[in-house]
C-alpha cells in the first residue's frame, strides 16, 4: 500500500512517502526508486526543468547504495 500525507509549511508542502510492504531485498531498489520520482515532482512543481530520470536515479543509487546495473528480482 503506498500513502501519501501532505503538510502546509509556510510557503511550502511537506510530503511523506509510504510504500509498505516492501521485501527486504527490494527494499533499497524501492527507496531509490521512489527518491527518482519525488525528486522529478518537485522540480516539475517549482517550474524547473526536469532533468533526464537516468540523471536522478544515478545519483539516488548513489544515495541508497543501489547498483544500477546488478539490479535484485
Amino acid at each position: 500500500m503506498v500513502t501519501i500525507e501532505l503538510e502546509p509549511r509556510g510557503n511550502e508542502v511537506a510530503i511523506t512517502l509510504t510504500h509498505l510492504p516492501v521485501l527486504d531485498r527490494f527494499e533499497k531498489q524501492n527507496a531509490m526508486g521512489w527518491h527518482t520520482f519525488l525528486d522529478m515532482l518537485e522540480a516539475a512543481l517549482r517550474g524547473e526543468p526536469a532533468e533526464p530520470r537516468q540523471a536522478y536515479m544515478q545519483r539516488n543509487a548513489a544515495r541508497y547504495g543501489v547498483d544500477l546495473s546488478n539490479l535484485a528480482r
